[in-house]
């Protein structure tokens, strides 16, 4: 019994350190508003997001998830965040940023261990926002829906995971950036596995495309209301306020400068 009030002491300070480590405020850009939820399904998880000042017209947001669960995925997401928070002040370019966590993080990934990762970077005084993705979910895009296009996607821009080339050569020549140019309206949702693969009561997983078609719903209002509606509507899908598996999103909406 004391061995189990010990370890729940544990897990319990464990928790309290990686909400620590998450953003305590995400930056204000002109234009920009930007918000994020994170949801473990134990008490600790290797889902991570960052969101960083790169001067004063321009941000980037980060979104992780490290393969596994628990304990042992929260100290690779640590580590990081570390990586991240330096490698951000070396760079603005997306796929710089990441083959450098690659080359970084990839010698202490245990074996089998790898992370996928999204990091965007907003340029408000170019409006645009520039995308590379590490073997991540796809990013959902929706834009005005009155476009003959339909106004949605799903951006599934090349990129392998973290870790899974420890060389560097495969993961720098996969590695594909998107630039887009923003107006307003424009929402992005960069998000972790948790989310499109919760499970309703009879084993249907939500999906991509009931994510994308909920955001598009929902994407004239702000990203504040937008975080909201989809925790709701995760936990309306999943029947349960615990997920089943680690769940990150963060929502960036442009309004216009």
């Amino acid at each position: 019994a004391l061995d189990r009030e010990r370890l729940a002491r544990e897990l319990s300070l464990a928790r309290e350190v990686q909400q620590r480590l998450l953003p305590q405020s995400l930056p204000e850009i002109d234009g920009l508003q930007l918000a994020a939820a994170e949801r473990p399904a134990r008490e600790v998880g290797g889902d991570y997001y960052d969101a960083v000042r790169l001067g004063e017209h321009c941000v980037g947001v980060l979104v992780a998830d490290v393969s596994g669960k628990g304990t042992p995925a929260a100290f690779y997401a640590a580590e990081l965040k570390g990586i991240f928070q330096a490698a951000s002040r070396l760079t603005r370019a997306p796929g710089h940023l990441l083959a450098g966590a690659n080359d970084a993080l990839s010698p202490s990934l245990g074996r089998g261990v790898f992370t996928s990762a999204s990091y965007a970077v907003v340029d408000a005084e170019a409006e645009t926002l520039t995308l590379a993705r590490a073997g991540h979910t796809p990013a959902v895009l929706v834009r005005d829906l009155a476009r003959a296009d339909g106004g949605r996607w799903l951006l599934r821009g090349d990129g392998l995971a973290i870790g899974l080339d420890r060389t560097g050569d495969l993961f720098r020549q996969t590695l594909r950036e998107q630039t887009i140019d923003l107006a307003p309206g424009d929402t992005l949702v960069l998000y972790t596995d948790g989310l499109t693969e919760a499970r309703d009561g009879a084993g249907e997983e939500y999906g991509y495309d009931r994510l994308c078609d909920f955001v598009a719903s929902n994407a004239h209002v702000g990203a504040l209301d937008l975080r909201d509606l989809l925790l709701a509507e995760h936990r309306a899908w999943s029947g349960s306020d615990d997920p089943s598996d680690d769940m990150t999103f963060v929502v960036m909406r442009w309004t216009g400068r």
